[in-house]
């Protein structure tokens, strides 16, 4: 089987949900060049999507294009190569930026219970497997397609009024996956029509058309039969299809009187006219109501058994939430009771809380407790400050680059810094785990453009000397959280990165970066994807301020903003954006490996003005 990845559709079934709003489609056929669906084997959905036969499709549950369509629905689509793919993943994703994505609305469902009686069938016989769902569909058996069906509050009836249509199988024509199936085209050809009216709606049905003939005949339809030769005159103004439906419905009817035409008076007078018949009638009817008798006192009885077989199952449900009631009564005594010896305790420290306070003051000044207590808060407080940027609106997903940009560009002139640097310092920070960066500013400008992100700003102090010291001052804190909050971008921003050696206080994490170490002391993890570390360096001349920085200990390190003017001044007026970016959407703005070369090579004309040695 071969397949035109540029110009042929795929027909797949949302299989299930990936993450937040990404779905994973089974590929199940293809439309040829006829434009006929082609049905596909697993093996053949394999070798063509490998490596199992299904695509991926980004952000499809978010993509307004596509509302309407969920889990289990059979679509048509284009695909193309998925060029970020992991190894494992789906080499192919759905095409999101052609909106030519149809679901194929011709619903069907494996049926039981369908029988034709020449040509009548009672739909009440009819069973669905599995989904009883309201709507629309084509009943399949092993032999038959009949339609068009309609699920109404778990009862089947008739789309069209009181008949449907039955076609002799054409497997090519059902597309099937799991429990799911699909008609590729309406059914076509040679059909029988059946007639699908219950009794009732038979004799509404035929008291309609007498009137039709003669109103009259109505009143007098237990008393003459007239009205039989004048049926057929009806047939004359009636369409094809509706003559053939008729004539199934009069012939139903001809069946039925058949068995009214002895009235109940005639039957009395018989009765009255014979002695033998009399008892015979009446030895008859005490037999009919022995019967009857025995019948409603074996249904009674196993009511009453039924009955008693419930009524042992509530004492025993009663019996055990009593036992379950008692014990909570024992569980809040309990309680009570300790609530009642603390509420003493607390009222003798009360009593005494002047004599305690005295002792302690003694105590303290003997120990010189002040050092010690004043010493020990200024451990347990942090030296950071964790910031969030929250979500302004839950439905506003900046899903393209373009759309990320103005944001950044909003927040860059919002922090007085050039706006149309915003684009290479996306560029940058999409291939960089770590990054050098001219002003703070231009990282708190990038995480509050993202519109849904955590950051920390922290000084680095001069008395880092170990990994340690690092890792309890925000690192340790972001670190754990980007693993617990995946979809969340998380920012580092290290002022002054040089104040202390980092060939000490950053080692761990200049190994990861650089490839030599896998996982990092104390989290023992990798480095998440959401996270990122901008830092600034403090001046090494005019004034020498920190300590020399080394090109070969960042290996691995980006930089940006060190050749250029990132302070220039632009006239636009640039609108506050109220969306936000999620991790998934933020690697997707990754560049090609052609511009990703390009950035990088630029990143090493950066370098000539930020290390002290090259």
């Amino acid at each position: 089987m071969e397949f035109d990845l540029d110009n042929q559709k795929v027909i797949g079934v949302i299989d299930h949900k990936l993450g937040v709003d990404s779905a994973r489609i089974k590929i199940i056929g293809l439309i040829d060049q006829s434009k006929t669906i082609v049905e596909m084997s697993e093996q053949q959905a394999t070798d063509l999507f490998p490596p199992r036969g299904f695509i991926f499709g980004p952000s499809f549950f978010n993509n307004k294009s596509f509302s309407g369509l969920t889990i289990n629905d059979v679509i048509s689509f284009y695909i193309e190569e998925n060029v970020r793919v992991e190894e494992g993943k789906d080499i192919y994703k759905l095409h999101t930026t052609n909106h030519n994505v149809k679901n194929l609305k011709t619903k069907a469902r494996n049926i039981f219970g369908f029988k034709r009686n020449d040509y009548t069938t009672d739909l009440n016989c009819i069973k669905v497997e599995d989904d009883n769902s309201d709507g629309d569909f084509y009943g399949v058996t092993d032999k038959y397609i009949i339609g068009l069906l309609r699920m109404k509050n778990g009862k089947i009836e008739s789309v069209l009024p009181h008949r449907i249509k039955q076609w002799d199988i054409d497997e090519s024509n059902i597309l099937k996956y799991k429990n799911i199936i699909r008609l590729k085209h309406e059914p076509n050809g040679d059909f029988h029509l059946l007639d699908c009216m219950d009794n009732k709606q038979l004799f509404d049905w035929f008291r309609d058309k007498l009137k039709l003939i003669e109103p009259g005949y109505v009143k007098l339809l237990d008393a003459k039969a007239k009205w039989r030769t004048e049926i057929p005159n009806y047939f004359s103004v009636s369409n094809e299809d509706e003559c053939k439906i008729d004539k199934i419905r009069f012939k139903r009817f001809n069946e039925k009187i058949r068995y009214f035409e002895i009235l109940s008076s005639e039957i009395k007078d018989y009765v009255e006219k014979s002695d033998a018949l009399g008892i015979v009638f009446k030895e008859t009817l005490e037999n009919h109501k022995l019967e009857l008798k025995r019948g409603y006192l074996d249904e009674l009885e196993e009511y009453k058994l039924e009955i008693e077989k419930q009524k042992n199952l509530l004492f025993k449900e009663i019996n055990s939430i009593q036992l379950e009631i008692d014990k909570k009564k024992k569980n809040l005594n309990e309680v009570d009771r300790k609530i009642t010896d603390v509420n003493s305790k607390f009222d003798e420290i009360n009593k005494n809380k002047e004599r305690i306070i005295a002792d302690f003051a003694i105590i303290k000044d003997v120990l010189n407790f002040n050092g010690v207590i004043s010493q020990n808060n200024s451990m347990i407080e942090n030296s950071f400050v964790v910031e969030f940027v929250n979500k302004h609106n839950e439905n506003n997903h900046l899903f393209t680059k373009d759309e990320f940009i103005l944001s950044i560009k909003y927040q860059l002139s919002n922090y007085n810094l050039y706006p149309n640097f915003a684009n290479k310092l996306l560029e940058v920070i999409c291939i960089y785990k770590a990054i050098f960066i001219k002003d703070i500013r231009l990282g708190i400008a990038f995480a509050e453009a993202t519109g849904n992100s955590k950051y920390i700003i922290q000084h680095v102090e001069p008395d880092w000397l170990h990994f340690k010291d690092f890792w309890q001052n925000g690192l340790g804190e972001l670190w754990q959280s980007a693993f617990n909050n995946p979809n969340q971008m998380h920012f580092l921003l290290l002022e002054d990165i040089n104040f202390s050696s980092p060939e000490c206080y950053a080692k761990p994490l200049l190994d990861v970066i650089s490839g030599v170490r896998k996982c990092i002391p104390f989290a023992k993890i990798e480095f998440p994807n959401n996270l990122k570390i901008l830092a600034t360096k403090s001046p090494t001349e005019n004034p020498s301020i920190g300590l020399p920085l080394y090109k070969q200990t960042f290996s691995g390190w980006g930089a940006v903003g060190f050749s250029i003017d990132i302070y220039k001044k632009d006239n636009v007026d640039y609108l506050v954006s109220t969306g936000y970016i999620t991790q998934e959407s933020f690697e997707n703005f990754k560049l090609d490996e052609f511009g990703e070369k390009n950035i990088k090579d630029d990143v090493l004309n950066e370098y000539i003005d930020l290390f002290d040695e090259i």
